[in-house]
């Protein structure tokens, strides 16, 4: 526990925030303190694991009194999720319609959904939160984040892209953003059915492709950019029944679903 954790533990949120906010954090440092290593344990079943916290959880929860039941439950998923997860993003980054997360503070979060942005009604429950969530996103990822460092660009496991920024770069406190990838992969033809390329652009892209020439693809957030990039790596030439292919920093967007190619990233 870093010492802005320790020293900020139980500070409470402003006026009209989560009423729990002080319970949460009370719970969650004592149910680490009581397992300790055991989260770390690689070799523990995950299930077994959540199940193991959830209930810690719970028996810490049943010594807090004026909790009702439903606040109990609701508190106890809260809490075990902030432990093994990514605490209140844990809803949106299981929602795979959501394609972006732009937290602004810990009671500002919007989403994007469908090339709409909209506010969510997740919150932290204070900038010390947030704080911690961003430090075990980028651990997880072998980086740090801290006043020496205040900005990170990573990638997650999922390729998923993260920014995050903290003071003394961020004037108004830490912020993050999380740029999300669909799973599922269109292909060339796929791309003809839903109108986003005609049958003639689709042939001039694989001459071009065949023809091992240069492509500039470029466009802003959300255009399409992976997904054509995606499409074209399709349409690349077999070379002993697989494909090569070399990628910079898009490598891990293109990650997916892309079991017949031999991968190589490059920096």
């Amino acid at each position: 526990m870093e010492l802005h954790e320790r020293l900020n533990t139980s500070r409470p949120g402003p006026g009209g925030q989560d009423p729990f906010a002080e319970v949460k954090s009370r719970v969650h440092f004592v149910v680490i303190g009581d397992l300790g290593p055991q989260l770390y344990n690689v070799n523990m079943d995950p299930e077994a694991l959540r199940e193991r916290v959830l209930s810690d959880v719970r028996d810490q929860l049943a010594q807090e009194t004026g909790i009702s039941r439903d606040d109990r439950q609701r508190i106890a998923l809260e809490v075990t999720d902030d432990i093994l997860g990514h605490g209140p993003l844990e809803r949106l980054l299981a929602d795979e319609s959501v394609t972006e997360i732009m937290v602004n503070g810990p009671f500002d979060i919007w989403i994007e959904r469908g090339g709409r942005l909209s506010p969510s009604d997740v919150q932290f429950n204070d900038e010390w939160h947030l704080r911690r969530i961003i430090n075990k996103m980028v651990a997880q990822v072998g980086r740090r984040i801290d006043e020496s460092s205040p900005m990170v660009d990573a990638r997650l496991r999922d390729g998923s892209r993260i920014n995050a920024i903290i003071p003394p770069l961020a004037l108004d406190g830490p912020s993050l953003s999380i740029r999300r990838f669909g799973k599922r992969r269109y292909d060339i033809e796929a791309l003809v059915e839903k109108d986003t390329l005609t049958q003639d652009m689709v042939d001039l892209l694989r001459a071009i492709v065949r023809a091992r020439l240069n492509v500039l693809i470029c466009g802003g957030t959300g255009s399409g950019k992976t997904t054509l990039i995606r499409a074209l790596t399709g349409e690349l030439p077999l070379a002993g029944g697989r494909r090569r292919i070399g990628a910079g920093t898009v490598f891990g967007e293109l990650n997916q679903a892309m079991v017949d190619a031999d991968k190589h990233p490059s920096r």
